[in-house]
């Protein structure tokens, strides 16, 4: 007996936090693992919904570590330093003025 749990869109959508039209936009694209049954039925399985979710948060993590942190200029610095009543409240707290 086959024990696979298959989800309607509804319940995907539900289930992860997507509208369902966006569930429908990454079935379209192949961006999401789905069953077709006939013309117009789409499934999903549980356990490939639960794979994906994981693909998705690793890549998540690899981009969000690959995003250069931004550095302020030397010479911009310098002229906060020189004149703090120019610089925003945010910068003049972080160099201490």
């Amino acid at each position: 007996m086959n024990n696979e749990t298959y989800l309607t869109v509804d319940e995907v959508s539900q289930y992860i936090g997507l509208s369902v039209g966006t569930i429908y936009n990454k079935v379209s694209s192949g961006d999401i693992p789905f069953h077709k049954f006939g013309a117009k039925i789409i499934r999903f399985k549980k356990d490939e919904i639960d794979e994906w979710l994981s693909s998705q948060e690793s890549k998540m993590r690899q981009q969000k570590a690959s995003v250069p942190e931004f550095k302020i200029p030397t010479d911009i610095i310098q002229i906060l330093k020189e004149n703090p009543v120019a610089a925003p409240a945010f910068l003049r707290k972080k160099f201490g003025q």
